[in-house]
């Protein structure tokens, strides 16, 4: 129902600001121990944009593409590349980054191949601990899109989008939404207020 008269035909003009953001689950879950994982998340990269409103309760936003599969590491830089080439230097390219190690040595291979190969795009990372609790994250831009913030571009993407929508956090994927919550947290970075409450405190 958020979504019911958001459709929109193409992308916005009023959508100035915009970033890829690239969920990269696949990478790190595929292979455990020398074991691989035989129901490994997607890599999804969503595409937001949003206008330049600084009141965030009228700010607009809007979900342009997303794109996902299950591919291996030389592919998937391989689609950053390409995605990139195709949104255009206009677009930030950022990518979640796990904790530890790995999620550190991940980005860094990316941001350094993404320089070579695209030089003139911004390429970002945002740290997953950043993020916090997905569900707690994904209710920023959930209470904005009943708030009737949220449009989305018609695309073949839509489908598998919206059903995952419909499920979230009843699913064990939800790539697609959880790309789209990094995405609007890393376009307009919000102050977690609730942290500060004593109760929550450890």
């Amino acid at each position: 129902r958020w979504f019911d008269t958001k459709e929109l035909p193409h992308y916005p003009d009023w959508a100035v600001k915009n970033v890829r953001f690239w969920d990269l689950a696949a990478t790190e879950q595929k292979i455990l121990r020398g074991k691989k994982i035989n129901d490994p998340d997607e890599t999804v990269g969503t595409l937001l944009g949003s206008d330049m409103n600084k009141d965030l309760a009228q700010a607009r936003y809007a979900i342009q593409d997303s794109i996902g599969g299950f591919w291996e590491w030389a592919k998937i830089k391989e689609m950053v590349k390409e995605v990139g080439v195709r949104d255009g230097a206009h677009v930030e390219i950022c990518f979640e980054q796990e904790p530890a190690s790995g999620g550190k040595n991940q980005i860094a291979e990316l941001k350094e191949f993404l320089k070579k190969e695209l030089p003139q795009w911004k390429v970002t990372s945002l740290e997953a601990k950043k993020l916090g609790d997905r569900v707690l994250a994904a209710n920023t831009w959930f209470a904005e899109a009943a708030n009737g913030q949220f449009y989305y571009v018609k695309g073949l993407w839509n489908e598998k989008f919206f059903s995952q929508l419909d499920r979230f956090d009843g699913v064990s994927h939800d790539d697609r939404i959880t790309s789209v919550t990094g995405a609007r947290h890393k376009i307009a970075p919000i102050r977690k207020q609730w942290s500060s409450v004593k109760f929550l405190k450890i």
